[in-house]
């Protein structure tokens, strides 16, 4: 089966720019969490073969106040549990497997605390980041004669 990342992300954002012709900016920006987790739930009950990642910029401080956001929108029932998640350089599982298994939603929080008391995965335990600095400084300074990727190598 295809990896649906990027398509999935292209058409979400899709759903999301359609919502925002329909309704003005503000207005949905200033709507609750629960609302436009509510839209994320909606879209995975009617797309049972896609995966949606959330990425959240956590500033909540309440206690278990994402966990509540989550019950209340539906979300759980497609929850990629954290226990799940790949460890010491284990691989995530295939897409096939998570639609089989209906855990097609990954959540990843920016507050490292979150994991433990909450069950969200903390973003940068899971993901990585590009670097592309290097990259970008060693093709400058090296020669256009030699293959871009020759250019890299340490």
């Amino acid at each position: 089966m295809p990896q649906y990342s990027i398509y999935v992300f292209l058409h979400f954002l899709r759903l999301l720019f359609a919502h925002l012709e329909t309704h003005r900016l503000h207005v949905h920006a200033q709507q609750p969490a629960v609302n436009v987790l509510r839209e994320v739930r909606d879209f995975l009950e009617a797309n049972p073969s896609e995966i949606i990642t959330i990425f959240i910029e956590d500033y909540v401080s309440s206690p278990m106040g994402l966990t509540k956001v989550f019950n209340a929108s539906g979300l759980l029932k497609y929850w990629f549990p954290v226990s799940s998640m790949p460890k010491n350089g284990d691989d995530w599982p295939l897409v096939s497997e998570m639609i089989t298994q209906n855990q097609r939603l990954v959540v990843f929080t920016s507050e490292k605390t979150k994991e433990a008391s909450e069950g969200i995965a903390y973003q940068w335990r899971y993901v990585v980041e590009n670097q592309c600095e290097k990259a970008e400084a060693l093709h400058a300074q090296a020669s256009t004669s030699q293959p871009f990727f020759s250019r890299l190598r340490p």
